[in-house]
């Protein structure tokens, strides 16, 4: 078992596919254990550092913080992807995938962020809060 970007992952052997997979544990349901035994098969770890199974099109984006949350970057990413710091606010690289997922990540930093590029990801976030904010028009 693995945790990897908030989330507990198992690698295990899938009798369907006749090979070890990555399951992520949130998405399993139904588990039902068994007298059934079985001898272990020859198992070699695949790679968890994302680059073969997680999902690809990762966007390096540059935002502006506040300071305040510049360690959340720093936990996630590591302090290289801190580009700049002032007395008030950092500017970093924080890599999504240019999705929903994507900026619901950036969402998590509220007020205290601001995508400053590239463009299209600017523009693409500002559409996205956009249409959050419909949600509540005529209140």
């Amino acid at each position: 078992m693995v945790f990897k970007e908030s989330s507990w992952y198992l690698q295990a052997y899938c009798l369907d596919k006749k090979d070890y997979r990555i399951f992520k544990l949130a998405r399993m349901s139904g588990l039902q254990v068994t007298k059934e035994q079985f001898v272990p098969k020859a198992f070699t770890p695949l790679p968890m550092d994302g680059g073969d199974w997680l999902n690809q099109g990762w966007v390096d984006v540059t935002i502006r913080l506040e300071r305040s949350v510049m360690d959340r970057v720093i936990e996630r990413f590591g302090a290289d992807h801190i580009l700049r710091v002032d007395e008030h606010h950092c500017w970093a690289k924080y890599p999504i995938i240019a999705n929903d997922y994507g900026y619901d990540r950036l969402l998590t930093f509220g007020d205290k962020c601001e995508v400053l590029g590239p463009p299209e990801i600017r523009e693409g976030f500002k559409a996205y809060v956009v249409g959050i904010l419909k949600k509540y028009d005529g209140d």
